[in-house]
Formats: C-alpha cells, sequence, structure tokens
C-alpha cells in the first residue's frame, strides 16, 4: 500500500514538472530507506512524459522587442 502512495505523489510532481515543461534532476538524501524507490517512481513518470515531449526540460529562449 505503501508503494501505492509513493507512485500516486511521484505521479503528481511529474505532472507538475511536465505542465512547467521542466525535466528536473532527482536528488535525495539517503537517510531514508524509500528514497530510492520513490526516485525511481518519479524517473519513470518523468521518463513518460519525456517520452510525448521531446522539448521538455530544454531552455526557450524569449523573444523581446523594445518599443
Amino acid at each position: 500500500m505503501r508503494a501505492t502512495h509513493l507512485e500516486f505523489i511521484a505521479e503528481q510532481i511529474a505532472t507538475l514538472c511536465a505542465t512547467l515543461g521542466e525535466y528536473p534532476t532527482i536528488r535525495y538524501r539517503s537517510e531514508n530507506e524509500k528514497m530510492p524507490e520513490f526516485e525511481q517512481f518519479v524517473q519513470q513518470k518523468l521518463n513518460q512524459y519525456k517520452a510525448d515531449d521531446s522539448s521538455m526540460g530544454e531552455v526557450k529562449q524569449q523573444c523581446q522587442q523594445n518599443d
């Protein structure tokens, strides 16, 4: 049951990142034994979004016009 909660939260984090167009590097403290499992869930979800939108995480240049 705990893995289900971790997957749910991982999906929420990945959805937020995809909405913002971000593809972050995941870092965590090794003090909690569940963190590697959680990191894997988040990474899998991010990879799924990245497969659908290959530009996710790329820096987008904004054009500015001077009036």
